[in-house]
């Protein structure tokens, strides 16, 4: 008999750590929201590093472009290990991410709380991030169609059906939903262009809020990208997980975000970060100052 590897059982695990990260912080942190948060955090964060491959860089800082605008701080960043990972770290150990360096970002929430405001702070930071300096990546390979635009590159790259390749994914993760109503949310929702709304949310102990729509098979469609799926085309959901027990439907949550994410790394490209544009308009030379080695400057060849 073949082995097999029970991966829904595992995301059950990985779910009951999380779950149990939260319960053990509440109990050190009985009347401190924040601080019971910051350990939920840093166990959702500690999670990706251990299931993500080497080759993604899994922190919390900001974003900064090459104007230095940065971002609003940031629960948890994922940017390219080899690809200029960080631009500076702070000596109390925050990190300033270059933005073209960064793949996919999310906010944690150990606990859903309809007074915070979340849904409404997240419009506000991607507002943010949406005006800073990253440029897009056009493809010009649009599901293997070949034209005049189409690169050398693209040619070798993976199809895709994406009209660019460096979309910045984003999500919205809460151990518990609190008290979360579909409804209450939904007006903002509809109100809001799709780009200013998470790819994804999770409420670990209920279910997921997507971009989706119903094919004419009758099948669900979800969409990562929800700035490329626009109404009426496209729609909110909340997909509230159906039977089993509070690890069981965890699980299917957790496995729904995380194919999501993988997707989305496996299926990006990013141009290889240039940190001098970073770096390059802090440097302040002047011509009268220099003194060459052989008493003028060079002269480039005609």
């Amino acid at each position: 008999m073949d082995k097999t590897f029970d991966l829904a059982r595992a995301f059950e695990r990985d779910t009951a750590l999380l779950r149990l990260a939260r319960e053990s912080a509440i109990l050190i942190h009985p009347t401190d929201i924040r601080a019971a948060g910051n350990e939920v955090e840093r166990a959702v964060r500690d999670y990706f590093r251990r299931i993500l491959p080497p080759q993604y860089h899994v922190t919390s800082g900001f974003l900064i472009d090459r104007q230095h605008r940065v971002s609003p701080q940031i629960d948890i960043i994922i940017s390219g290990a080899f690809n200029v990972p960080s631009l500076y770290t702070t000596q109390d150990g925050t990190e300033y991410v270059p933005i073209t360096s960064v793949y996919a970002i999310g906010e944690v929430k150990s606990t859903y709380y309809k007074s915070a405001g979340y849904f409404g702070k997240m419009t506000s930071d991607l507002e943010r991030i949406n005006v800073m300096d990253r440029p897009m990546i056009e493809n010009t390979l649009v599901d293997g169609v070949v034209t005049d635009e189409t690169t050398i590159l693209d040619m070798v790259r993976p199809i895709s059906s994406e009209r660019y390749r460096n979309h910045l994914f984003s999500f919205l993760f809460c151990a518990d939903s609190g008290d979360f109503e579909f409804q209450e949310i939904a007006p903002h929702l509809n109100g809001v262009h799709p780009s200013l709304v998470p790819s994804v949310t999770v409420l670990l102990d209920r279910g997921i809020i997507a971009r989706m729509r119903i094919n004419e098979s009758g099948e669900g469609r979800y969409h990562k990208y929800p700035m490329e799926a626009p109404s009426p085309t496209f729609d909110w959901v909340f997909a509230e997980s159906a039977g089993g027990d509070a690890k069981s439907k965890g699980g299917s949550n957790l496995a729904f975000l995380y194919g999501a994410l993988i997707d989305h790394l496996s299926n990006s490209q990013l141009e290889p970060t240039d940190a001098h544009r970073y770096t390059s308009t802090l440097v302040n030379l002047r011509r009268s100052t220099l003194k060459w080695a052989r008493g003028s400057p060079p002269k480039a060849p005609s």
